[in-house]
């Protein structure tokens, strides 16, 4: 299986780097394609305009930097493998536009000149003004420093079709000489705006390169750092950290019909539910077609209820996480409820090369708690530890119709009452190729729990 991981990033006026996502391989080795173009041909090889064939590669993410394209250009790509056993295209194509010449607006909040965003002498020095002002399809480059959206509760970045960047020193003249580390753009809602940033308007939005910070929608509302109702988002490069709110989503809320979204390389940390039925520390999904996650981190994320770092509760969605680590998220501030790091109830989810390590559930499911279909390869459960069942993971779907699946993966030092390692109640359970050890519960089952209803294939363990 592969796909077009991230979609196409670094994008300039003639440059662009077209990403995928080899996800699995039934044979090796397998050869990867990238095809674009002006048109999108679909599944055609022939009929597309450019090839560039990657050579061999293996399972996860891989890049190909195009160069001589036309600015200001809509541009189409899509991603192949083949290999003995057969060939797959990724399900869609991606589309990007590259940058028209002179379409970019500057946003330095030290910029002493005309306030337009012509340049970085002319830049807005607020951000808010970038966001109203800025025509569709340009780019916002934001040099270092702080930015508030203001200074009443009601205050936040509104969002609709942007592509916003950080990490400037305010003398660059390409994407690439930017340093994210060295040039921190912080939105900061300062603990008095509920929302940092709001997404209500239909479109792509992309956010790189920033520090999404302090959100604090302490009321029974949801979202604190970003909150998003329409639209997709792409978040790339980015912190989003110590933010709050009483309900759903501390560090970011997506409730967006049909929305198909990416975090990509970014980081969330101590973002906190704070009052009860809180859910989801570090995000929580509601409403959404599909959620991919690579290359990214969540640290110390609590929850007052389900899900310390994420809840995920969209029927008939996917979400993806690959090459992505969980580590000392935390649920239930009251006891009593499931999902340290996770609660899936609904929808399907395939987590890849991901560790979850240190996360506790003050009820079920140190690491996980699922409801629903999965498949886990190449993961790491570590150290996790639940209060009731399932150290690691707590699976406990309807029969005949949930399945967990379990491939490669290890599983050790996680502890629980029943179920150390992995708790099993009702549904399906197919496990290959699996280490289980020295796992603890102070009941029964120091490995596996496997209660009534449920049924375990395992081969290889």
């Amino acid at each position: 299986a592969i796909n077009n991981g991230v979609g196409a990033t670094n994008v300039g006026t003639t440059y662009a780097t077209l990403n995928g996502n080899l996800v699995a391989t039934s044979a090796a080795p397998t050869t990867v394609i990238v095809y674009y173009g002006l048109v999108d041909r679909g599944t055609t090889n022939t009929a597309w305009q450019y090839t560039n064939n990657l050579g061999s590669l293996s399972i996860g993410s891989f890049s190909n930097a195009v160069s001589g394209l036309s600015a200001g250009t809509l541009y189409y790509y899509r991603c192949y493998a083949t290999n003995s056993a057969g060939y797959a295209w990724a399900n869609t194509t991606t589309n990007f536009t590259t940058v028209s010449a002179g379409s970019i607006v500057y946003v330095d909040k030290d910029a002493v000149g005309a306030n337009n965003g012509t340049s970085w002498a002319n830049a807005y020095i607020t951000l808010t003004n970038a966001l109203t002002n800025c025509p569709t399809g340009y780019q916002i480059w934001i040099a270092d420093g702080v930015y508030t959206p203001g200074a009443a509760a009601a205050s936040t970045f509104g969002l609709s079709n942007n592509i916003v960047y950080g990490g400037f020193n305010g003398t660059e003249g390409l994407l690439s000489q930017r340093d994210i580390q060295a040039n921190r753009a912080v939105l900061d809602g300062s603990l008095v705006a509920n929302r940092v940033m709001t997404k209500a308007k239909t479109g792509d939005c992309i956010l790189d390169g920033l520090t999404i910070c302090n959100g604090a929608n302490v009321a029974a509302g949801d979202g604190g750092g970003i909150y998003v109702t329409a639209g997709n988002l792409t978040l790339r490069n980015c912190t989003v950290t110590s933010n709050y709110c009483g309900r759903d989503g501390a560090g970011m809320y997506l409730n967006a019909a049909l929305g198909a979204h990416i975090i990509s390389n970014c980081v969330f940390s101590h973002n906190n539910t704070t009052n009860t039925n809180g859910d989801g520390g570090a995000f929580y999904v509601a409403n959404a077609t599909s959620l991919a996650i690579y290359a990214s981190s969540f640290l110390t994320n609590a929850a007052r209820e389900y899900g310390g770092a994420f809840r995920f509760s969209v029927a008939g969605a996917t979400l993806t996480i690959s090459n992505s680590s969980f580590r000392a998220n935390t649920n239930g501030g009251g006891g009593g409820y499931d999902g340290g790091a996770a609660y899936i109830d609904v929808g399907h989810t395939e987590i890849f090369d991901s560790t979850f390590s240190g996360n506790y559930g003050s009820d079920d499911g140190g690491a996980i708690c699922l409801r629903t279909n999965m498949t886990i390869r190449n993961c790491i459960f570590e150290t996790n530890s639940a209060v009731g069942d399932g150290g690691a993971i707590y699976f406990d779907g309807a029969i005949g119709v949930s399945w967990l699946t379990l491939e490669n993966s290890t599983f050790y030092s996680n502890s629980a009452v029943n179920g150390g390692g992995i708790y099993m109640y009702d549904g399906l359970v197919y496990m290959t190729n699996c280490i289980l050890w020295t796992n603890t519960a102070t009941t029964a089952g120091r490995a596996i729990y496997i209660g009534a209803g449920e049924t375990l294939n395992v081969d290889y363990c």
